[in-house]
């Protein structure tokens, strides 16, 4: 049931990320710059919804979550 929250979170989020490509590559940003930044946003994407699907309760599992969702806005 978590992954499917997931799965629809990012759903609900995929819009916002390809907006913002468009308008980095509107705005001419480099191709590195454009690059790191959406590697940046996957990577914490997916470390959001590993830890997001295990359900981590602990408090560090819970600023790491915090952190990584913090990452994706």
């Amino acid at each position: 049931m978590r992954a499917e929250g997931a799965q629809q979170n990012g759903f609900e989020n995929i819009g916002l990320f390809a907006a913002a490509v468009v308008i980095g590559n509107v705005a001419k940003l480099d191709n590195w710059t454009l690059n790191a930044l959406s590697a940046g946003y996957l990577a914490s994407r997916v470390v959001y919804n590993a830890l997001y699907i295990t359900g981590t309760t602990d408090a560090a599992g819970k600023k790491v979550s915090s952190g990584s969702y913090m990452d994706n806005c």
